[in-house]
């Protein structure tokens, strides 16, 4: 044996005694100790989009690409059987969508889309039916594996356009809420504000009457219209609300704790 032979038969045996990337310590371990390769099933209808993500998720190091289907049916033979850790799969893929999704998040796979229409209503619908992750269908492989590899590991994954339509959804809905607490704000009456910020001051009713110089049943009253307008029941409840919308003065105070009934 020549020199350079041995030098080549010595450096295989090392790298052949090197631990499988399954077996390397890392951040992503989920308390074993080691890597577990985590078993993936893609199904899309297109085979060359299903064979680009089959390949870049193969690729990831601690990720083993058991099964490419192309139909809902083919998902629910593979995945009910023997349950993958993660299904990949377009939303557009023939068969009961719906259905195959809840079918196989009952058996404890988690999910990935691959949105085709990446509309709000879609990606909100999607999260609703308990999918881990959105992508859309013109990521990156590279991000839709990475993408699979995080939601293995128990995460989430979102497409940034994803993300950023939900965030300004969750933005809106927020303006909304300010602006309906606005205007519950600008029904209540001076008295009825009077009450109200009484109430926030842990003033009984009779106490309130007092203050105010009218009879317990005219306090009573407004409390009725009060709860009525904040969409409350009690007393507490009221305050609560009062002071979440700042329809009262907050102050060191101003606490629902002791309120009176």
């Amino acid at each position: 044996m020549t020199r350079t032979n041995g030098a080549v038969q010595s450096r295989a045996r090392a790298i052949g005694d090197r631990p499988a990337a399954a077996e390397i310590l890392g951040d992503d371990d989920r308390g074993s100790g080691v890597h577990s390769v985590l078993s993936v099933v893609v199904a899309h209808e297109d085979s060359l989009p299903r064979d680009i993500i089959a390949r870049a998720c193969a690729q990831r190091h601690n990720l083993s690409v058991v099964g490419c289907v192309a139909t809902g049916g083919e998902i629910m033979t593979s995945c009910l059987s023997s349950p993958p850790d993660v299904v990949v799969v377009s939303d557009s893929i023939s068969g009961q969508f719906d259905q195959v999704v809840d079918a196989v998040l009952a058996v404890g796979t988690r999910v990935v889309v691959i949105c085709t229409n990446p509309s709000l209503a879609q990606v909100i619908h999607l999260l609703e039916l308990g999918v881990h992750g959105v992508m859309l269908d013109d990521s990156s492989p590279l991000e839709i594996a990475t993408g699979v590899q995080a939601v293995a590991r128990g995460g989430m994954a979102l497409n940034p356009t994803v993300a950023v339509t939900l965030v300004g959804h969750w933005s809106r809905l927020r303006q909304e809420v300010a602006r309906s607490d606005a205007r519950i704000g600008r029904t209540l009456t001076p008295r009825e504000s009077e009450v109200l910020e009484a109430m926030a001051e842990g003033l009984s009713t009779k106490a309130i009457a007092r203050r105010l110089g009218v009879a317990y049943k005219t306090v009573e009253n407004h409390k009725i219209r009060v709860f009525e307008k904040l969409q409350v029941r009690t007393h507490a409840h009221a305050v609560s609300v009062a002071i979440e919308q700042q329809l009262v003065p907050i102050g060191p105070d101003k606490s629902t704790d002791g309120v009176a009934p």
